[in-house]
């Protein structure tokens, strides 16, 4: 995929903590220890590059680089994208991603 789409939400400091651990991210352990990598990034609001926002976002581990997700995770994903109305093209590249199940 060259871009990733998606939405932006603002949740409270306090929630921060719970959505890492859903993430399987845990600031206390090295990297290499955590399935993902909590990092802020730039990103284009409704893919305008004259509008950006700063976020926080969970990224991959690299050296988790060969995880599939399973597809309940999969189909999860691909209906928050449609109900989001995300550009079709970008929708159907989620369609083909392959699961571990």
């Amino acid at each position: 995929m060259e871009s990733v789409w998606g939405i932006v939400v603002q949740i409270e400091e306090l929630e921060l903590g719970l959505l890492d651990s859903h993430e399987d991210y845990n600031p206390n352990v090295a990297p290499s220890g955590n399935s993902y990598i909590r990092k802020e990034l730039r990103v284009l609001r409704d893919g305008n590059g004259q509008t950006p926002l700063t976020v926080c976002t969970y990224v991959g581990n690299p050296q988790s680089a060969t995880y599939k997700p399973n597809k309940e995770y999969k189909d999860q994903i691909v209906k928050g994208a449609i109900f989001w109305h995300l550009p079709e093209d970008y929708i159907r590249q989620l369609e083909i991603i392959e699961t571990s199940n």
